[in-house]
């Protein structure tokens, strides 16, 4: 765990900060971790990324973020104990963006030349991962659009 810390910072803030939001009694750390988490979604981008696994890392952290912010849309303040929170369309579109950069979208490509090649590959593959995550990525993003939709034919 401390080779996470130090050599993972943004991933286990991001960790922390969805996970404090169900341990009762830690609404100051969470408060606390606000600004760091809201630097590192604003610096994604500009972070050197020196391999593929710093990316996915990225990637992941980003993810956790978006998994587990709730949107405002199901969310309503007073439901929500923490004042000082991230914004989740924010959240959202910061990984959808990153994703875009790190060229998740053609992921597939990479697949298919594995594939092609004749080499059998594991789920921990990098190419595996990056396809993976943008299968995920494409559907909770549809279905957040298709939940919107609803709510607001709803209403």
């Amino acid at each position: 765990m401390p080779n996470l810390i130090a050599q993972r910072p943004n991933l286990v803030a991001c960790i922390s900060y969805v996970t404090i939001r169900y341990i009762p009694g830690y609404g100051d750390l969470r408060r606390y971790l606000v600004p760091v988490v809201s630097d590192f979604l604003q610096g994604v981008f500009d972070i050197k990324l020196p391999d593929i696994e710093d990316e996915i890392v990225a990637m992941q952290s980003l993810i956790i973020l978006y998994v587990f912010s709730r949107s405002s849309a199901v969310e309503r303040n007073s439901e929500s104990p923490f004042m000082n929170k991230l914004n989740f369309w924010a959240i959202k579109a910061t990984c959808e963006s990153f994703a875009t950069h790190l060229n998740l979208h053609r992921s597939a490509d990479a697949i298919k030349r594995e594939i092609e090649s004749g080499r059998v590959f594991k789920r921990t593959d990098h190419c595996v991962r990056k396809y993976l995550y943008w299968l995920w990525l494409y559907t909770t993003s549809h279905k957040y659009l298709f939940f919107i939709l609803e709510i607001t034919l709803i209403y």
